[in-house]
């Protein structure tokens, strides 16, 4: 095979399999931090969303001021264009910034 075709075939055949990917869909977390409660927002594939919650708990957030603070608590996770069930989270939505 020559070398023109070649390099036509590797890209093509990438390409089939990079579309075979799932879609990702845009969630928010309402959680319990060390530093309080807080709503966090994720791109998660949708397939591994359940997943993904289960892993939040215990991990790192980045702070500002170099405090250390920890997710304890995963309350709820919707799809940002849902409303969470809890009054005070979507207080917490209203104030955060996206």
């Amino acid at each position: 095979m020559n070398r023109f075709w070649k390099m036509m075939l590797i890209p093509m055949a990438m390409g089939c399999c990079s579309a075979v990917s799932a879609e990702s869909e845009s969630i928010k977390c309402h959680v319990r931090t060390s530093q309080g409660e807080q709503v966090l927002f994720y791109s998660w594939n949708k397939e591994k969303i359940e997943n993904n919650k289960s892993k939040l708990v215990g991990k790192r957030l980045p702070d500002l001021k170099g405090n250390q603070n920890y997710i304890k608590q995963v309350n709820e996770c919707m799809p940002v264009y849902m409303p969470f069930s809890s009054k005070v989270a979507n207080q917490l939505e209203k104030q955060t910034l996206r």
